[in-house]
């Protein structure tokens, strides 16, 4: 869906990786209220710009390391020819000066704003983004969070785990997802490690803090592309993970997500969706208790759910003896489910 020569009504420009493309969603909403059918372009992260396509939050994506980009990052700025006709330009970037000067002078765009990736100020990373769209969208509170009507799992059996992130000092003590795992294996659900490009030390690490027994219970997925990722966390009936991309992408397709904080404050970064419950603070990780009785929780929140037998005491009680009275010496096997075979 990258475009080539076609111009686009309205030009996002918002570097970043998973995560901070998905914190940019109320934002790019606010956008596609206010100009109805202007194109809306997004110059970032393709992989999750193509998934923001889908859902029809954007229309066109550009790669933010394309050569279009490169030009406005020259010693003197050049705005490719496919914006000139651009009419709103929004540039999140640290030095978004000089290429917002360059878009005013060489395009016909009449509001551009730039303003820093990540918050100035006290307050949720998405609020703040969207409170820099002010001269264009107007002031106001964050809109609602998405409807979560791409979510495929309710009554779903299935727990996806994420235990990697995108930095190892933002993951939750491997053998306390263990421990999770444990309990919603014994509470009957079927536990699904997720395994992005740099999770395999992470997802390895939970593995072998699990007995040998319980090992066997757990299936590793490895999606191939985000479309893949977002197919596999739409069907589970529960998301646990940390700050991380995947998590945001979970929450914001109504997954019912539990979000784990330990080295940053969830009161900035915790993802947004219509069912999320961010535990933990900084330098404060949740315990294995508190995180068991949030995914009880949520997870009791969908009706269809909790006639499937979700109990906070089911999942602290009967997991945690499964657990201790499963045969230590069987052999332990890892999974490969590829996303085709579904969680």
């Amino acid at each position: 869906m990258e475009p080539t020569t076609a111009t686009s009504n309205v030009v996002v420009i918002r570097p970043g990786a998973l995560g901070d493309t998905m914190l940019t969603l109320p934002a790019l909403e606010a956008l596609r209220r206010r100009f109805p059918g202007r194109e809306i372009e997004l110059v970032g992260n393709h992989d999750a710009g193509q998934l923001l396509a889908h859902w029809g939050v954007v229309d066109t994506v550009t790669s933010f390391e394309g050569p279009d980009v490169m030009r406005l990052y020259e010693s003197e700025p050049r705005v490719s020819a496919r914006w000139a006709r651009a009419s709103v330009v929004v540039a999140w970037l640290g030095d978004g000066t000089r290429i917002a000067n360059a878009f005013r002078a060489q395009t016909g765009a009449h509001v551009i704003v730039a303003a820093p990736p990540v918050p100035a100020r006290a307050g949720h990373a998405s609020d703040q983004l969207l409170v820099g769209l002010g001269p264009i969208v107007g002031d106001g509170d964050a809109p609602p969070p998405p409807p979560g009507d791409h979510w495929l799992g309710h009554g779903s059996r299935v727990a996806a785990l994420h235990p990697g992130s995108g930095a190892p000092r933002k993951n939750w003590p491997a053998e306390r997802f263990a421990g999770l795992a444990g309990r919603l294996i014994g509470a009957g659900w079927c536990v699904r490690a997720i395994q992005g490009p740099a999770d395999g030390e992470a997802v390895n690490a939970m593995l072998e803090s699990l007995a040998p027994s319980l090992r066997s219970e757990i299936r590793v997925v490895i999606p191939n592309d985000i479309d893949d990722l977002a197919a596999t966390l739409a069907t589970a009936g529960v998301f646990v993970g940390n700050d991380s991309g995947v998590s945001h992408v979970a929450a914001a397709l109504g997954v019912p997500t539990v979000a784990i904080f330990g080295a940053t404050d969830p009161a900035v970064w915790a993802p947004r969706g219509a069912r999320v419950s961010a535990i933990g603070a900084p330098d404060r990780w949740p315990s294995l208790d508190a995180a068991a009785a949030a995914v009880s929780n949520i997870a009791k929140a969908d009706p269809v759910g909790d006639s499937a037998g979700v109990a906070g005491t089911r999942l602290d009680e009967d997991g945690a003896r499964k657990e201790s009275e499963q045969d230590q010496n069987r052999d332990s096997v890892n999974h490969l489910l590829t996303p085709s075979q579904g969680l």
